[in-house]
């Protein structure tokens, strides 16, 4: 791995980053109003099935932190070690498991074009960010250069 190693932090602040771009990117000001109507809901439908629960919240930042690893490994791997290396190789996951098995999905649901656009490019730019965070924080090893 080129005198590299993990960099947990990284990892962390990388899962974070994607899991408050959510926050935004399905805000009602932003794109949570058209997913709504995607998804054939209500805000007040959302609330009362949730019932204010954290599992989703929670869920979500866990599967986010797995996603930075997953990333950060690869990362590491390949030797993509920039922002830009970082951010292509998201992008190049995003196209060859995220978008294509999404598409899969929805194609066979029948749900509507507008929400596979909103929910795979909510992926897409987190997996650029991340991708970019984890690409140009590196962590050397001791003696590494």
């Amino acid at each position: 791995m080129n005198g590299v190693r993990t960099n947990w932090a990284a990892i962390l602040v990388a899962a974070v980053v994607y899991f408050l771009m959510g926050a935004v990117w399905y805000d009602t000001h932003v794109f949570g109003t058209a997913w709504m109507r995607g998804i054939g809901k209500t805000l007040e439908q959302l609330h009362a099935e949730n019932a204010n629960s954290p599992l989703p919240y929670i869920l979500a930042l866990v599967s986010n932190l797995v996603l930075a690893y997953a990333l950060s490994w690869l990362i590491l791997r390949l030797g993509a070690l920039s922002a830009a290396r970082g951010a292509w190789t998201g992008a190049m996951l995003w196209v060859g498991f995220v978008a294509t098995s999404t598409l899969t999905q929805y194609a066979f649901e029948m749900r509507p074009r507008s929400l596979f656009l909103i929910n795979t490019g909510y992926a897409l730019a987190g997996m650029l960010v991340m991708g970019a965070i984890l690409g140009a924080w590196v962590k050397r090893a001791p003696g590494g250069r």
